[in-house]
């Protein structure tokens, strides 16, 4: 439940400030970066974060064991990653997907030069979360290209760029990666995809392809609301559409949104047989992610009262400077791709500066979450506001 509730919360926080674009963020990915960075704080610092994740209740060796199950329940294949789609053409109709779900959860740790990482902490990294460690000199300009390759490779090409430039007086940079893809276990016919009118939240129609399927899904008439679970092909991992009724507003949506009414909807679901109008889109979405976290509880971490004290050898102060948060989406007839990478970057204190049968046609704005039916993790959430926006609210 930890990570429903602060996979939502965070959700809902960078929803308030941008509350009329595209979002879409890995709850996985930035609890899984944070987890790691856990490792290194101690003090008032380390509750704040845990607090932050709803984890507030449990020990280190608790929260690491739960990290590596997590990670060795989503990776225990050993799956090869597919080529990259068509730049020219996303959604071409020759794309094909292998019968099996790829999913991979990855993570590094980048180090400046010279520094020593504090035995305890370097180990728990590396057997708990599997990380890798680099070594980075801040004074090379070819200094960012390491990290942004790392996250290339393990996003199938899908996030190419994390670190534009070094901050002079970074310590460590702990990096996260999410990559997803799932054929539908329903394929959407592509003959039946045609335009059809998207109402935005302003009144607006934009004419949009939706994709169109007529099958037995898990679905709910809400008292103002439809939901749908659309389930991928191993049927573990599904995504579920939540779409306010005409009379009522995604806005409205959010303003009730909480874990519990997700955890609702989820174990309301009832088979039911019907048509369902699922738009195709591709998005990204990327920004800073300090305020939404630190209104959360953890500004601590992020001020010259943080205490990092278990993370580098040498015994002077560091803190965070900043949790980057970038992602990925596309979804079209044959199933869903998504990637998202989280840097958590730590400095010194050095140049300081704080910081029945149904009938879904989803033509207007809606939320999705991209989850896990055997531990109730949330990998990805999302609203979408206009599909014909594919940069959504990245900044």
């Amino acid at each position: 439940m930890s990570n429903l509730s602060f996979g939502i919360g965070l959700y809902l926080k960078l929803l308030a400030q941008q509350p009329d674009k595209n979002i879409f963020v890995s709850p996985l990915s930035i609890s899984m970066a944070l987890g790691m960075t856990l490792n290194g704080a101690d003090t008032d610092t380390a509750q704040s974060i845990k607090e932050t994740l709803g984890l507030s209740d449990m020990e280190m060796d608790e929260i690491n064991s739960m990290n590596e199950t997590l990670i060795s329940t989503f990776c225990a294949d050993d799956r090869e990653q597919e080529p990259e789609t068509p730049e020219n053409d996303p959604f071409a109709s020759e794309e094909k997907l292998e019968s099996k779900l790829v999913i991979n959860v990855a993570n590094s740790l980048w180090a400046r030069e010279g520094l020593t990482l504090k035995g305890g902490f370097a180990e728990i990294c590396e057997k708990k979360y599997k990380a890798q460690t680099g070594y980075l000199d801040p004074g090379d300009p070819n200094a960012p290209d390491k990290v942004n390759s790392w996250a290339a490779e393990k996003t199938n090409g899908k996030i190419q760029i994390v670190i534009d430039e070094m901050i002079p007086n970074f310590v460590l940079i702990l990096v996260n990666a999410v990559y997803f893809k799932a054929p539908w276990a329903l394929e959407f016919t592509e003959d039946l995809t045609h335009q059809r009118p998207f109402h935005l939240a302003d009144g607006a129609t934009k004419d949009h392809p939706l994709m169109f399927n007529t099958e037995t899904y898990p679905y709910q008439k809400g008292e103002f609301f439809q939901a749908i679970r659309l389930p991928y092909e191993d049927r573990r991992y599904a995504m579920t559409i939540v779409l306010p009724d005409e009379e009522s507003s995604l806005n409205q949506l959010h303003k009730s949104f909480s874990a519990g009414m997700w955890d609702k909807i989820r174990t309301s679901l009832k088979v039911s047989h019907g048509q369902v109008g699922l738009p195709r889109f591709e998005a990204d979405w990327g920004r800073q992610v300090n305020d939404a976290l630190s209104s959360m509880g953890m500004g601590v971490a992020f001020s010259e009262d943080a205490d990092f004290s278990r993370m580098i050898s040498g015994g002077y102060p560091v803190r965070l400077d900043e949790v980057f948060h970038k992602t990925y989406i596309k979804v079209w007839e044959k199933g869903t791709e998504a990637a998202a990478v989280t840097t958590v970057t730590v400095v010194d204190f050095d140049d300081y500066k704080p910081e029945e049968e149904f009938q879904m046609i989803i033509d207007r704005p809606f939320l999705y979450i991209i989850d896990d039916n055997m531990t109730g993790a949330i990998l990805f959430i999302g609203s979408m506001q206009n599909p014909e926006d594919i940069s959504g609210g990245q900044t």
